[in-house]
């Protein structure tokens, strides 16, 4: 059945209306009256001219096609349009309509974020009671993700350099939630799981972030913790913990450039328990640069088994962590000289590494820092 318009002008322009009112115009069956070509030529105009001097002189809405909650009709931009009305529905909503519900569950969705996550007035945070891991974490969030006011942590995902190693950022955030840091109720919905209903989770790269406290209480943090790695005025505790936060960060770097490797030779591979034992212990005994050494030789090794043996890219990584461990196990055996690789700039240095490294231990290149024996951790560094 032909689609029936009315015809609203909308514009002050004579000549678009004008063309409007020809280039929507109906007979009684429906079918329009006049070609665009016809048009075109009386007005002196090219076709594309007219299309749009009768876009913008008029707005052609179905009699029949009604918005399901106003009641205004299906607008048409062009001919064209009005011959795919098969394609839409009678009870269509219509853009003025579908904004308003957009915003109103937005709205709704925000009540209910604000309802469930509720920043703390307090206790205020201390610096000195902090790990050492944790401030350094949150002294790299804040360089890299905090606002202009340094009132709120925006999103990690929007950080503009890396923030740290592989799933390290993740599962600090985990540690740290609801102890030192607390989703901000002004995130965007978008970054919470709706398919309950509800807000009950969320995906930790997107939130924002806060401390307990007023807002303002992020640039008082912010600060002393500026002074407190300036100035390395920092809590002896923090001298014990050094050896423990240096392993876990190597062994997420090792892990990365793992992962890195192996994918360059278009080997997937996820880092299992047993790979995660052997990294630590590498982490624990060598420098991170000679272990991307260890790392490269046996990724290297491995596309040579892939070939060699025409496997499948499962067993080929396999065989990789096992190349790896048995290198590794004998370069320490054997008293192997393992040189230092420098960083892979597809892995940038991390915001936790320069705190860390540069920052904490004064390490200028972390690469070739050995790791901090514990009956030695109170040499890294000096107490002030």
């Amino acid at each position: 059945m032909p689609e029936i318009l009315r015809l609203q002008l909308t514009s002050d322009d004579q000549q678009a209306r004008e063309i409007a009112e020809l280039y929507w115009s109906q007979d009684d069956e429906g079918q329009f009256v006049y070609r665009v070509a016809e048009i075109a030529e009386t007005y002196r105009l090219s076709s594309r001219e007219v299309r749009e001097l009768a876009n913008q002189g008029g707005i052609a809405e179905s009699q029949s096609r009604r918005c399901g909650h106003c009641g205004s009709g299906f607008s048409f931009k062009s001919r064209a349009d009005v011959s795919m009305t098969s394609a839409y529905r009678s009870d269509f909503i219509c853009d003025e309509c579908r904004h308003r519900e957009e915003s109103e569950r937005r709205d709704a969705e925000r009540r209910l974020i604000t309802e469930r996550y509720v920043v703390p007035d307090g206790p205020a945070l201390n610096c000195s009671a902090l790990g050492l891991e944790e401030a350094v974490f949150l002294y790299a969030l804040i360089r890299q993700c905090a606002d202009e006011s340094e009132s709120r942590l925006l999103p990690v995902q929007t950080a503009s350099q890396r923030i740290g190693p592989g799933d390290y950022v993740y599962d600090l955030l985990n540690e740290l939630l609801d102890e030192v840091l607390w989703v901000d109720p002004d995130s965007d919905p978008a970054a919470f799981d709706w398919e309950t209903g509800a807000p009950d989770r969320f995906y930790l790269a997107r939130v924002r972030w806060r401390i307990a406290g007023k807002p303002v209480e992020l640039a008082r943090i912010a600060t002393a913790l500026r002074k407190t790695f300036d100035e390395k005025d920092w809590p002896s505790h923090w001298e014990g913990e050094a050896p423990f936060v240096q392993r876990r960060i190597a062994a997420h770097e090792l892990a990365d450039y793992l992962v890195a490797r192996l994918a360059e030779h278009h080997f997937q591979f996820t880092p299992g328990p047993k790979t995660w034992e052997l990294l630590r212990t590498m982490a624990e005994s060598r420098p991170i640069g000679e272990g991307y050494n260890l790392i490269w030789r046996a990724a290297r090794d491995a596309a040579a088994f892939y070939v060699r043996e025409g496997c499948a890219r499962k067993r080929a990584t396999a065989y990789a962590v096992g190349v790896l461990r048995r290198s590794f196990e004998r370069a320490g055996s054997q008293g192997w000289s393992v040189s230092s690789f420098s960083r892979d700039w597809n892995l940038p240095r991390s915001e936790v590494a320069h705190v860390f490294f540069e920052l904490f231990l004064g390490e200028d290149d972390e690469m070739t820092c050995p790791p901090i024996q514990l009956n030695e951790a109170s040499d890294y560094p000096e107490a002030a």
